[in-house]
């Protein structure tokens, strides 16, 4: 029986090379698609292939996209066929392209409103239309079209108006990645839609705009020759930078697993107890070696129900080395509990895992602390973060935003009103600083928040400067081309 993603709880994903995939096949996609349907609540839903993989490991944001997504369907040839060597094997290899229209297949057949976002002027339609010719009771509520922008400085109040009055249950987005998962990320906190879905050029395919490889190439792992060899310009240098990433993530983990182990920082049985943590609201426990996806569900709910909304310290049974289920684990309840504005902190691991980790991006989803007076002070600062962040006037005249640890989609209003509330009602600031020494991660809706207070800097002439930028938030900064905030 397929677990139930409504409740936030659904089957633990497998990690393969940092980017977390749940075991899907085509039928059980569109099964969980239904549930998000009917829960009402705003998912996103992504497939990945290899060149998620290489955006992901230089661009933090798009990584805790991938991390959060409530279905992440294998897109990619290459992590089907390597699944097996890192844990259980992925089913099969669910592509953007074939799901879609399958999916509008479902929709007709079950009733759900589709609204087809993005390509070229006039695609979307023609998709739709033929879509529509071979299904008759399609009902697709919306097609449009915006004008070529950059993620933050795309004017979106026209899709989201069209997106209140149609009201669709699913919204396929053809922006190509990384801009469709940002933007769909950016903005989904805001309407009601209850699955929205990033498609690259499906929308093109289905409309003839475009042509697939050869049913034989799909086959074979070869599509991506077939697209190559159609468009060699543009998508050359594309798989050529894809092929070397493979390659130097397969040997960068090869190295770790034929690595000695290492002893433990702390033994085990030193480890803090958990009473010494529940003064902080925190708890600690130790996570079963595991094999297969049900032992993972079962672990994730156990650990789950003892954590119960507290921060959670684990240390894996595990020293040697953590498979794919194990860390889907990891994965998991560090994205439930920051819900929570709580923490996951892996406390402890063996050298190698420690290795793993750390090659596989997944310090920028918890924390690891080998002490437990780092586990002590970790907890610590956490429990005093700035979850809105705040306005000072450290002197007359003068104006200091401090931002929150996190700037995101969840928060940027908040923090927003409270700058802008506060201009308002003591007017011009002789000048203005930005203080992000606490901030260790920024998403493109805090972005544009900086960059429109930056515009409105530069409308009323306030001299505005930024102050203790992360290595992870300058990353994020550079990577969304906004190196306008990091100019002294």
């Amino acid at each position: 029986m397929t677990p139930s993603v409504t409740r936030g709880k659904g089957s633990v994903p497998m990690v393969l090379f940092g980017i977390p995939y749940h075991n899907l096949t085509f039928a059980s996609t569109l099964e969980w698609i239904d549930e998000l349907v009917a829960s009402e609540q705003s998912k996103l839903v992504a497939t990945a292939n290899l060149d998620f993989h290489r955006v992901a490991a230089e661009d933090p944001e798009m990584q805790r996209i991938l991390f959060d997504a409530d279905i992440m369907m294998a897109d990619g040839f290459p992590m089907v066929k390597l699944s097996s060597l890192f844990g259980p094997r992925l089913k099969e290899r669910v592509t953007g392209s074939d799901i879609t229209p399958m999916l509008a297949e479902h929709a007709a057949r079950k009733g759900h409103r589709l609204f087809f976002l993005g390509a070229a002027p006039g695609v979307a339609q023609q998709a739709a239309d033929i879509l529509i010719e071979k299904h008759p009771d399609l009902n697709v509520v919306g097609c449009y079209s915006p004008e070529k922008a950059d993620v933050i400085t795309m004017k979106s109040e026209v899709i989201l108006q069209q997106l209140e009055e149609t009201k669709p249950d699913i919204m396929l987005v053809a922006f190509g990645a990384p801009k469709q998962e940002k933007w769909i990320q950016m903005h989904r906190h805001t309407w009601k839609v209850p699955v929205s879905m990033g498609i690259g050029g499906s929308l093109d395919f289905i409309a003839g705009a475009q042509l697939r490889s050869p049913v034989w190439m799909q086959k074979l792992g070869l599509e991506w020759l077939g697209r190559m060899l159609a468009n060699p310009k543009r998508l050359a240098g594309r798989y050529l930078y894809d092929a070397l990433y493979l390659l130097g993530a397969i040997s960068r983990l090869t190295a770790i697993r034929v690595s000695a182990r290492g002893k433990l920082s702390t033994p085990l049985d030193e480890a803090p107890e958990g009473k010494t943590l529940l003064g902080m609201e925190s708890v600690h426990a130790r996570m079963k070696s595991l094999k297969t996806l049900d032992e993972a569900d079962l672990e994730a709910d156990r650990l789950r129900e003892f954590s119960d909304g507290k921060n959670l310290v684990l240390m894996p049974e595990s020293t040697g080395w953590l498979n794919s289920v194990e860390l889907g684990v990891l994965v998991l309840l560090a994205r439930e509990l920051r819900k929570q504005n709580r923490t996951l902190l892996v406390y402890a691991p063996s050298r190698r895992v420690e290795r793993l980790l750390n090659a596989q991006g997944l310090h920028q989803c918890f924390a690891i602390e080998n002490k437990p007076s780092d586990v002590i002070r970790r907890m610590e600062l956490r429990a005093a973060e700035a979850i809105s962040g705040a306005v000072t006037a450290p002197e007359a005249g003068a104006l200091t935003l401090v931002l929150p640890a996190e700037l995101t989609a969840t928060n940027k209003e908040q923090v927003s009103s409270r700058l802008f509330t506060h201009w308002r009602e003591n007017g011009r600031p002789r000048k203005l600083s930005v203080d992000a020494s606490a901030t260790r991660f920024i998403d493109c809706a805090g972005l544009s928040l900086l960059v429109a207070l930056k515009n409105r800097a530069d409308e009323e002439d306030v001299p505005l400067s930024f102050s203790g930028f992360s290595a992870t938030v300058k990353q994020i900064i550079k990577v969304n081309n906004q190196d306008q905030l990091l100019e002294k």
